[in-house]
């Protein structure tokens, strides 16, 4: 590859698009509201005004379409803005949420897949 090419993707689970919100909670207190650009069994992506510190653990109360909202926990891993008054941030699950990520990765994932605005 030659410099400055764009390096290959190497994400280790597939991302799907979602219309969805979350709430994030810092020290058990209300922190921001967010909305969800996409969502995988290993984190999501936000958008939002309130940023968060890299590298922090949150507790993330998600809502998806048609399921009832959880709690899990997330760490900031990357974070852009704001453009031009919301952060882009990545946010990763801790280990302490692996049977949630199972569950978007076996269930939520697949049935986003057949809905028909997220098809090709």
């Amino acid at each position: 590859m030659s410099e400055g090419s764009p390096s290959p993707e190497r994400r280790r689970h597939r991302r799907m698009k979602v219309k969805a919100s979350a709430f994030i909670l810092r020290a058990g207190k209300f922190h921001g509201s967010y909305h969800v650009e996409n969502i995988s069994a290993g984190g999501l992506m936000l958008v939002g005004r309130a940023p968060i510190p890299e590298g922090e653990e949150v507790e993330v109360m998600l809502q998806l379409p048609g399921y009832p909202s959880f709690r899990l926990h997330a760490r900031r891993v990357h974070c852009q803005g704001p453009s031009p008054y919301e952060y882009t941030m990545g946010m990763a699950f801790c280990p302490d949420t692996a049977g949630v990520a199972k569950t978007i990765e076996e269930v939520i994932i697949p049935e986003l897949e057949r809905l028909p605005e997220n098809q090709e």
